[in-house]
């Protein structure tokens, strides 16, 4: 079931324990964390952290547009200040109103999603897992900015569609290599990290995808 916590849409599974992850799902509405629930194995708790524009809400710094779309306006801040409020009464509202404790924190995302997911944690320290699932890491610039930050977690998710690379977009076509580079660098940090291929290109099996690397985030961290 889907309840609401003082404006926060939290997904609770009908047969909670009384303790679960908790997973901060950026970008997702409340259908978005349903469908994700629904394919995942394991038992959490999901937050729905929804944005009216991902172009903004979900990147950390201003780049050019992708064709003759939005550019990017870099307010992924206002997302941090989001996952501060949540982190700091989120817990507490669960034990209070439902009786479940919270056992580990971790951040999923989607596209731009899973871009703004990586770069939170590099910005916070509350998190103990990263799922960066069809991750826009092509974004401009952060091949170098993940170069030279520390990534806060215990374990990342990363995940492609394998038709993701293959575009005539130059940019969108460096995704693969990047993906790579970041995964490169997290284990380099000692971090325990999985980068996994799925059929298909960027839009297949969103919740799907997010699912899989929801469940991977709470058997191993």
């Amino acid at each position: 079931m889907t309840t609401d916590l003082n404006g926060l849409s939290v997904f609770i599974p009908d047969d909670a324990e009384a303790e679960l992850p908790l997973i901060c799902a950026l970008g997702e509405d409340v259908s978005g964390i349903n469908a994700i629930a629904g394919f995942m194995d394991c038992k959490a708790a999901i937050v729905a952290l929804p944005v009216d524009d991902w172009n903004a809400e979900l990147t950390p710094w201003p780049a050019p547009p992708l064709r003759r779309g939005k550019p990017f306006a870099g307010n992924a801040d206002k997302m941090l200040e989001r996952l501060d409020r949540l982190m700091s009464e989120l817990p507490t509202l669960l034990k209070s109103n439902m009786g479940i404790t919270v056992s580990r924190c971790l951040l999923i995302g989607y596209s731009l999603g899973g871009l703004c997911a990586l770069w939170a944690a590099t910005m916070r320290d509350c998190f103990d897992g990263v799922a960066s699932v069809s991750g826009s890491l092509w974004y401009d610039g952060f091949d170098e900015y993940i170069g030279e930050h520390a990534v806060n977690a215990h374990a990342v998710y990363l995940s492609l569609g394998d038709a993701e690379p293959r575009t005539r977009d130059k940019r969108l076509g460096r995704v693969g290599d990047s993906t790579l580079a970041v995964y490169d660098r997290l284990t380099k940090m000692d971090i325990r990290t999985v980068f996994e291929w799925n059929p298909g290109n960027h839009f297949a099996d969103a919740p799907k995808r997010s699912a899989r690397g929801a469940d991977w985030l709470c058997k191993n961290v």
